[in-house]
């Protein structure tokens, strides 16, 4: 599986305040991200939005009551991705020290 990569503005996580300066997509054949996407912080999973500056804002209820199932689907399983990736980590951490 590849994960395209493109470069944005650097920011940070409205939610953890990570560094934030690449977004990705999850899947073989997923197309580079674009304005309007939602994008998930890779260290607390906090859900954004790619606003047309490729700049990270706030994934607002409204945006949320209004997704459509399958956005929403994609988007949790997305999340749950992130959350294995998270606790692999997590575990390599641990059985190192």
């Amino acid at each position: 599986m590849t994960a395209p990569f493109q470069r944005i503005p650097e920011a940070r996580c409205l939610e953890c305040g990570n560094t934030v300066n690449a977004l990705g997509m999850i899947g073989a054949d997923a197309p580079a991200p674009t304005p309007g996407d939602l994008a998930a912080c890779i260290r607390c999973c906090a859900v954004m939005v790619i606003g047309e500056d490729l700049c990270l804002r706030a994934f607002t209820e409204p945006e949320a009551a209004n997704l459509a199932p399958e956005t929403l689907r994609e988007l949790q399983s997305t999340v749950g991705t992130i959350h294995l990736f998270i606790d692999a980590e997590n575990r390599r951490r641990h059985e190192r020290n």
